[in-house]
């Protein structure tokens, strides 16, 4: 879950998670702590990862594979609704 978490954080944002709340002053954890408009783009990209993972459809491999994979579908979704918030452009 951390990994798409962050995979998420850093296809909207450009940045980690950890940097994320540290240049906003958000409190680590709590969403509702971070700029509007951040709280805004994390929710699209979070409907956008959840919309491509039910698109891919099964995972192959260990539990490792497994996880890397829907890391990296997490991120490309997310990266694409990064490129429409202003801080992308």
């Amino acid at each position: 879950m951390a990994n798409a978490t962050n995979a998420v954080t850093r296809g909207v944002m450009g940045c980690n998670t950890k940097d994320l709340y540290r240049a906003t002053g958000g409190k680590k954890g709590k969403v509702a702590s971070l700029p509007e408009v951040a709280q805004e783009g994390l929710a699209v990209g979070k409907i956008a990862a959840t919309h491509a993972l039910n698109d891919s459809g099964t995972f192959t491999g260990n539990q490792d594979q497994v996880n890397q994979q829907i890391a990296d579908a997490t991120y490309e979704a997310a990266r694409e609704v990064g490129k429409i918030f202003p801080w992308n452009w």
